[in-house]
């Protein structure tokens, strides 16, 4: 699979689907500068991070949950390498309670970053 097409994908507005807690699919709307962090390298990621903010994004939110929480992490730091006026507006973390599909009911850890590009200082 080619790096442009994942990025793509990582960044695409659209629908999401979700469970409701009847157990059926419904369609939610993700924002435009929400990226969600799972299992891909980081650098694709970071890539797609910087491509937000280049198209004119002033604010972007990256969101983990479990063990996708540590990637979150190192993204920022990447991106503060290549963003030099990165500002780490909010941090929340929290827990979603799951259902497996065993059946059983599990906590799972959450974390969301708001980043924002700082103002250029006008001294």
């Amino acid at each position: 699979m080619r790096l442009g097409s994942t990025i793509a994908r990582l960044i695409k507005r659209g629908s999401a689907h979700s469970l409701s807690d009847s157990g059926e699919k419904r369609m939610t709307e993700r924002p435009e500068n929400l990226v969600r962090v799972g299992k891909k390298p980081v650098m694709n990621y970071v890539v797609a991070c910087v491509t937000l903010f280049n198209s004119g994004k002033d604010e972007i939110v990256l969101r983990a949950r479990g063990q996708s929480i540590n990637n979150a992490v190192d993204i920022v730091e990447r991106l503060k390498k290549f963003q030099k006026n990165l500002d780490v507006r909010d941090i929340n973390i929290g827990s979603e309670d799951v259902t497996r599909p065993d059946g059983t009911r599990a906590n799972i850890s959450t974390i969301e970053i708001s980043l924002r590009k700082a103002q250029p200082s006008a001294d």
